[in-house]
């Protein structure tokens, strides 16, 4: 059975859901002025986050995301789709952010399509760097940023990085660190 959670407007995070757990559930058009548009601290599992707004993590923040949409999503600073998740199989598409990630930022991504994202730095997805896999079996496409269109200041594994767009630098990559990725066709400046 699934649910539409959308409309809601909060002043604290998860606009439309908080400490909850989703399954088949649409989550959209939700706003917070603090972080977690969509959701915060839940998990969900086959769900399409559309359409949310938020200062941080304009779809979902500290969740565990799986087999799911974050889709046109928004962030005022960083983590357009997602900040600080945990997500699997999942496809990541057209959200913004105005600073960082503008498809996710601070998260950990495992077999997803990161796609048509944009941001500030790290169109697709930003973290601030270190030696954990960030990125891994996920194709990074068409994202746009100022520096680092794919991704920046991630580590990535196994994956494709293609067509992205960056203004000032790293089409594909900015401070990152990639093994055994196919970077192509990107392009900057």
């Amino acid at each position: 059975r699934s649910s539409d959670l959308g409309g809601n407007n909060t002043i604290w995070g998860g606009g439309g859901i908080s400490y909850s757990v989703a399954n088949n559930c649409v989550i959209s058009s939700n706003l917070t002025t603090s972080s977690g548009g969509g959701a915060t601290y839940s998990t969900l599992s086959n769900c399409v986050v559309s359409g949310n707004s938020a200062a941080s993590g304009g779809g979902t923040t500290y969740c565990s995301v799986q087999n799911s949409f974050l889709i046109g999503n928004s962030a005022g600073n960083s983590g357009g789709g997602s900040y600080s998740d945990k997500i699997i199989g999942s496809l990541i598409v057209s959200n913004s952010a105005s600073f960082f990630g503008g498809g996710a930022c601070y998260s950990s991504i495992t077999n997803c399509s990161i796609a048509w994202n944009r941001g500030l730095t790290g169109g697709g997805a930003y973290n601030s760097g270190g030696n954990i896999v960030n990125c891994l079996n996920c194709i990074i496409s068409n994202n746009f940023a100022q520096q680092g269109g794919g991704i920046a200041s991630i580590y990535a594994k196994n994956c494709v990085l293609a067509d992205n767009l960056a203004l000032n630098g790293g089409g594909g990559t900015y401070s990152a660190t990639c093994y055994n990725c196919l970077i192509i066709s990107n392009t900057s400046g």
